[in-house]
């Protein structure tokens, strides 16, 4: 079920996105925080937000593979900046679907963002909390003050991550908090970081912590100066 709920929804995500899977974010005050690159709906509702100069119009469309428009709502940014819109009661087949998101302002003649996302049925989501770095990958050599982390989280809203890089000992050698948003906790979206190395240079454990402190996954790496 895991590996459904991750390798082939992502396998499927990769193959019907465009050549560029990058969210498209041309420069202007819009920002949209959700979906990331990869990001999994599971259920019959997909969540889009973000922020906006306070009081500005915000469309967002949903379209199918077809490029059929299945929805699209029109919201005005509240006053601390943020926007938010549901495509509600979808309709989820017994496979995930690709759906493309496109938020633009009121105004614009072509969508300033457009992200590829799955929406698969609820069932087909691995039970519980979890999360995966899925980058860097196992035994990887990396250099310089930070090191980027990326990785997939699932199964709390809103949720605080801690990501921490470690000595073989267990020794502490930097923190990072990573803020994970989204309202439905069991849709999976990815996350990235840029973790600090403080001078670090021998194998070292980067790993991912739930907000109760719970080891989520982690992944061995060397570190080193001449790399990066």
């Amino acid at each position: 079920m895991r590996a459904l709920g991750l390798g082939l929804l992502w396998a499927i995500l990769a193959a019907c996105a465009p050549a560029t899977v990058l969210p498209t974010r041309m420069p202007s005050a819009l920002v949209v925080e959700l979906p990331t690159v990869g990001s999994v709906y599971y259920g019959s509702s997909v969540q889009v937000q973000g922020r906006a100069p306070q009081g500005a119009q915000v469309i967002v469309r949903w379209l199918d593979e077809d490029n059929v428009l299945l929805g699209e709502e029109r919201v005005t940014v509240e006053a601390d900046s943020t926007w938010q819109a549901w495509l509600s009661q979808l309709e989820v087949a017994d496979a995930p679907r690709a759906l493309m998101v496109q938020v633009l302002l009121a105004g614009d003649d072509a969508p300033r963002f457009v992200q590829p996302v799955l929406v698969a049925p609820l069932s087909d989501r691995p039970s519980g909390i979890w999360g995966q770095i899925v980058f860097p990958p196992p035994d990887a050599v990396l250099g310089g003050d930070e090191i980027l982390v990326e990785g997939v989280f699932s199964g709390e809203a809103n949720a605080l991550l801690t990501l921490t890089l470690e000595g073989l000992d267990g020794s502490l050698i930097s923190t990072l908090r990573v803020a994970h948003l989204a309202d439905n906790a069991h849709d999976a979206h990815f996350w990235r970081a840029d973790l600090p190395t403080l001078g670090y240079v021998r194998p070292a454990w980067v790993r991912l912590r739930d907000a109760r402190g719970t080891l989520l996954d982690e992944v061995l790496i060397t570190l080193d100066n001449t790399a990066g």
